[in-house]
């Protein structure tokens, strides 16, 4: 963009799903958000054949000229900041009226509420009924992500079948990364401490005698 640009507003998934057409309106936001995606199309509304293409491609108009939707051939899946209901008892009661109770102004028809849990309470079998149909499963995965958060990762189950072999496994690992200081001449770019390691010689009928090798240094005795 230009540095004079004025023009800097973006739209978001809030402000297209309260542009929605009025065939729409029964739809709630986290349907809206998983269901249509934005479009390039040029379809313009006029003659019959274009208004039946529309209808079988999914393609809708947000109104007050917001742009053109098209409906997703998949459902992208649900994900949002989960609030918690006895630490955060306003914001959860707002985001659950937010995504799962149809609305056409936000701040008419959520902002300026006296109470959102009591209008939760209220709709609450509409509310229920479409996270029901969008969050499959959401408790038990939502149990799952805090025993993880809490607990760690899950141990496996041949931790609990065959301990010792576990151990002796990752001891295995830790001694492959050490290096013998006796061996230490085989790896002259490692910085390990050599050390003088005597070496006997075979007894041969007419010589006896020893050589103390060092790396690098050979010594006669």
């Amino acid at each position: 963009m230009e540095d004079e640009e004025e023009d800097i507003f973006a739209l978001n998934i809030l402000d297209r799903y309260a542009a929605r057409p009025e065939q729409l309106c029964d739809m709630c936001l986290a349907e809206f958000a998983i269901s249509y995606t934005i479009t390039s199309s040029n379809s313009n509304v006029g003659s019959d054949d274009d208004e039946e293409h529309e209808q079988t491609s999914g393609i809708i108009h947000l109104q007050n000229a917001l742009g053109i939707m098209k409906k997703k051939t998949k459902k992208s899946v649900l994900r949002y900041s989960r609030k918690s209901k006895a630490k955060q008892p306003d914001e959860y009661y707002y985001s659950q009226l937010l995504l799962f109770l149809s609305w056409t102004d936000e701040r008419t028809d959520l902002l300026q509420l006296p109470s959102y849990e009591d209008h939760y309470n209220t709709n609450i079998d509409a509310i229920e009924h479409n996270r029901s149909q969008l969050e499959h499963h959401a408790d038990i995965i939502q149990m799952a992500v805090e025993q993880f958060e809490s607990l760690g990762p899950p141990v496996h189950a041949f931790d609990e079948i065959a301990p010792l072999a576990e151990q002796q496994n990752e001891c295995e690992l830790v001694e492959q990364d050490e290096v013998d200081p006796a061996l230490a001449i085989l790896h002259p770019n490692e910085d390990v401490q050599q050390q003088s390691v005597p070496f006997e010689l075979p007894v041969s009928n007419t010589v006896s005698s020893s050589i103390e090798i060092r790396p690098g240094v050979f010594e006669s005795k």
